[in-house]
């Protein structure tokens, strides 16, 4: 497709992928991203810079309000901070870059894969990253990488060449998709009996699409009442007290994405909706079952159980074929089936593997006799 066939198809096909009804205006998928979808990085960098472009010369001709497209994730050719304004960064050889996120937490978890590849191409980078994901990112980025906060980050635009923002970073790194799993933990995940089963099921309220991705917690009730398994509240905020009994709720272990993270480190699997919560288990890559709305985000593809973008996820879709009242019931039946398979399959693996243990005990301890002289029976 071309750019105008890009941007036409965003305007004029609100049905395609990604629609909610906001303030009484259509809310579209941004044009690049669906060139995200299949994988074409040039394309959807060229398609940041003439929708910025384009949107630019129609709020100057007065025909919108720049503030009526936040959501649409303008990338600006300019950013003004403090007082100083910073060039956009377009793939040349500077000094420093400074990668200043503009969006949510599961964006910047999403764009971190990219922040050590910029090394090989400008001589240093900063990061200035939400402040309760400072830890997170000082624990996890290589040298020559340097990590602020919006709070203390004064020292970095004084040295800063020029700026560069998520979208148009998967083809300016030359990365593509990337290395999804660029979190670590020094967390050793313990022997335990019963699989570990990490859940979250509401986003932040503060996201205007959070009724489209959160599911209510009694549509869960199914997944907890199956045998065997032990389950972990990983969810935040107000919806951390609707944890139902018999799930250990974590919300006040919960300080930081980095406490986030040691979690999910202990956890054999996690079952989230589209959030912040489930783009850190991608990006950690720890196995994730991600629940997603009919018009998921470009980062959970179009159709399929799998997604370039995190290779450790399996992805449970909403039906278009179901009515809007019951587009959860599916998903949780197919979760629930698979969570029984999956846990079938673990218990014959360790079955397998102890037996495997114990003939491996066992020639050894034979080898042992032979050695001393000793008949083997």
């Amino acid at each position: 497709m071309s750019i105008e066939d890009y941007l036409e198809a965003g305007a004029l096909e609100p049905s395609s992928h990604f629609v909610a009804q906001f303030n009484n205006r259509k809310r579209i998928e941004p044009p690049w991203c669906r060139a995200f979808r299949v994988g074409d990085f040039e394309q959807a960098a060229q398609l940041v810079i003439a929708y910025e472009e384009n949107l630019r010369a129609q709020v100057e001709g007065g025909e919108e309000s720049l503030a009526e497209y936040d959501e649409l994730w303008p990338e600006p050719r300019q950013l003004q901070l403090r007082g100083r304004t910073l060039p956009a960064w377009t793939g040349e050889h500077v000094g420093n870059v400074i990668v200043y996120h503009l969006q949510g937490y599961g964006d910047a978890f999403w764009l971190g894969r990219y922040l050590p590849a910029l090394l090989e191409l400008v001589d240093s980078v900063s990061v200035i990253a939400p402040a309760i994901a400072y830890d997170l990112f000082k624990a996890n980025m290589p040298n020559g990488v340097e990590v602020f906060d919006r709070f203390n980050g004064a020292d970095a635009l004084k040295r800063a060449d020029a700026w560069a923002g998520s979208t148009l970073l998967p083809y300016q790194s030359k990365q593509g998709y990337g290395a999804a799993a660029w979190i670590k933990s020094q967390h050793q995940c313990a022997p335990h009996d019963k699989p570990r089963i990490g859940v979250i099921w509401s986003g932040g309220a503060s996201n205007i699409f959070n009724n489209l991705r959160s599911i209510s917690i009694a549509r869960l009730m199914p997944l907890f009442k199956i045998p065997g398994l032990e389950w972990h509240s990983l969810q935040v905020g107000e919806k951390a007290g609707e944890c139902p009994e018999g799930v250990i709720n974590h919300v006040d272990d919960i300080g930081n994405w980095l406490d986030t993270a040691e979690l999910v480190a202990s956890l054999d699997l996690v079952i989230s909706v589209d959030t912040g919560c489930a783009n850190l288990v991608g990006a950690m890559g720890r196995p994730l079952w991600v629940l997603v709305e009919q018009y998921s985000d470009f980062r959970w593809g179009n159709a399929g159980e799998r997604t370039p973008w995190f290779p450790s996820a399996r992805v449970f879709r909403q039906s278009n074929a179901v009515s809007r009242v019951l587009r959860w019931q599916p998903v949780i039946h197919r979760v629930a089936a698979a969570l029984v398979e999956w846990k079938a399959k673990r218990e014959t693996n360790a079955i397998r593997e102890g037996i495997r243990q114990s003939a491996s005990k066992g020639a050894a301890n034979g080898s042992s006799e032979n050695a001393s002289g000793q008949h083997p029976y």
